[in-house]
């Protein structure tokens, strides 16, 4: 026995399992029907909390652009998500007048270089926030994942609210 052949034998006799077996996952199947439920609860009060946090940053001055895209971001997928809902007039406008706020935010950054909010914006994000946490009830995960791809198409064609990732706003 050569020492390739000894080291090709002793290769998995020191292993308690299988190093390989991880690959295969038997619950993989599950994915699928966990991705078609609706968010929980805590899933939900997560998200919601998150844009909120971002949301209190961005206005008491110590926001970075990491915030305001996770915000953009949040706006940008509930506002696809609404308008796949047909959603009445009322909340058509609350997204348009926050986005033309977050709009101005991201103006104000580029130009002073600190986030902060204008009246126009304490005035309208609150009310996109709420209705943020209403539509993080009632959806599922699978279509977040679309709204989320579909509103990055809406970013590249300069409908929604343009994210750092993206480069400079237009």
């Amino acid at each position: 026995m050569n020492r390739s052949q000894r080291r090709a034998s002793q290769f998995k006799r020191g292993q308690r399992w299988d190093r390989n077996a991880v690959l295969s996952q038997p619950a993989a199947a599950l994915n699928s029907i966990r991705l078609a439920q609706p968010y929980t609860p805590d899933d939900a009060a997560r998200l919601s909390v998150d844009a909120r946090l971002a949301w209190h940053k961005l206005t008491n001055g110590s926001g970075t652009m990491e915030d305001f895209d996770i915000l953009a971001g949040m706006i940008n997928t509930t506002y696809v998500i609404a308008m796949d809902a047909n959603a009445d007039e009322i909340v058509q406008d609350i997204f348009d007048r926050a986005m033309e706020s977050m709009a101005t935010m991201r103006a104000r950054f580029e130009r002073i270089g600190k986030f902060g909010a204008d009246a126009q914006a304490l005035a309208h994000v609150p009310d996109v926030l709420d209705a943020i946490d209403t539509l993080l009830a009632n959806i599922t995960p699978l279509q977040a994942v679309d709204a989320l791809r579909r509103s990055m198409q809406l970013v590249e064609q300069g409908h929604v609210i343009r994210p750092a990732c993206f480069g400079e706003a237009v």
